[in-house]
C-alpha cells in the first residue's frame, strides 16, 4: 500500500474536527516545501556562478587578512 493510499484510508476514518487540523498542518507543510524548493532553485543558480562565488570568497579572505593586520597595528 502506498503512502497516498494509507493517508486516504486514515482520512476516511478520521472525524471532521481532526481533518481540519490535519488540513492546516498539510497546508503549512506544503508552504514550507515550496519555500525550500524555491531556495534550492536559487542555490542552484548561485552554484552555477562558481567564478563569482570564488571572487567573493577571495575578497572576504583579503578583507579578513587586512582586518587582522589592522588589529595588530593598533
Amino acid at each position: 500500500m502506498t503512502i497516498k493510499e494509507q493517508l486516504l484510508q486514515e482520512i476516511e476514518q478520521a472525524p471532521d474536527a481532526l481533518l481540519v487540523e490535519v488540513m492546516n498542518l498539510f497546508q503549512q507543510a506544503k508552504q514550507r516545501y515550496a519555500n525550500k524548493k524555491g531556495f534550492m532553485r536559487f542555490a542552484g543558480i548561485a552554484q552555477d556562478e562558481s567564478a563569482l562565488l570564488q571572487e567573493i570568497e577571495s575578497e572576504i579572505e583579503i578583507n579578513r587578512e587586512l582586518d587582522i593586520i589592522r588589529a595588530i597595528e593598533t
